[in-house]
């Protein structure tokens, strides 16, 4: 489905998700109900509540609980595209995204093919160990000071591009960065 080019949406979610949902006309994405797969219970209703059953929700193909991310506090998800360049073998066919945070990256793909179904996996990002730019690291990893990662885009050559607030950044083949990949 997110493979074959359909309409995609990002929510930031009531309170502890973020999520990607297949846009429906006249969708209802659980709006006041749902937090992602789970029911949201507002402090504060003006215009009164909406009971669960009211409502036909569309539910999220994917995305993350804040928990998950490296920084729960402040959590917003990054949509990007999926990944159709021939740089790196490992990613192709999946859709990238990731956390404002510059922590967390995830490539999800939908199996089996046309199921609606999507795994997600976490994306090991570093920099190339040829880059011709110094990059800095976060205390005692391997991940680049990044600060936040503010949008994703792709290139006419279809690589994707990360624009952080250090720099924008581009995908490149895994070995380059000390990572296996087995499709190579």
């Amino acid at each position: 489905m997110i493979l074959t080019g359909a309409g995609t949406k990002t929510d930031r979610g009531n309170a502890t998700f973020e999520k990607v949902s297949l846009v429906t006309k006249n969708g209802n994405y659980g709006w006041r109900v749902y937090d992602g797969f789970d029911l949201f219970h507002p402090n504060y209703t003006p215009g009164g509540s909406t009971p669960p059953d009211s409502i036909n929700p569309i539910f999220p193909i994917l995305g993350y609980n804040h928990s998950v991310a490296h920084n729960p506090n402040y959590s917003a998800l990054v949509a990007g595209y999926v990944y159709r360049a021939k740089t790196d073998p490992c990613l192709f066919g999946r859709f990238l995204y990731a956390d404002i945070s510059a922590f967390d990256m995830w490539a999800a793909a939908e199996t089996p093919y046309m199921s609606g179904n999507f795994t997600t996996q976490k994306v090991n990002f570093t920099c190339s160990k040829t880059t011709p730019i110094p990059c800095d690291f976060v205390s005692s990893t391997s991940i680049p000071k990044l600060s936040f990662i503010f949008s994703i885009g792709q290139d006419n050559n279809k690589d994707i591009l990360y624009q952080a607030q250090t720099g924008v950044y581009r995908i490149v083949r895994s070995v380059k960065c000390g990572f296996k990949c087995n499709r190579s």
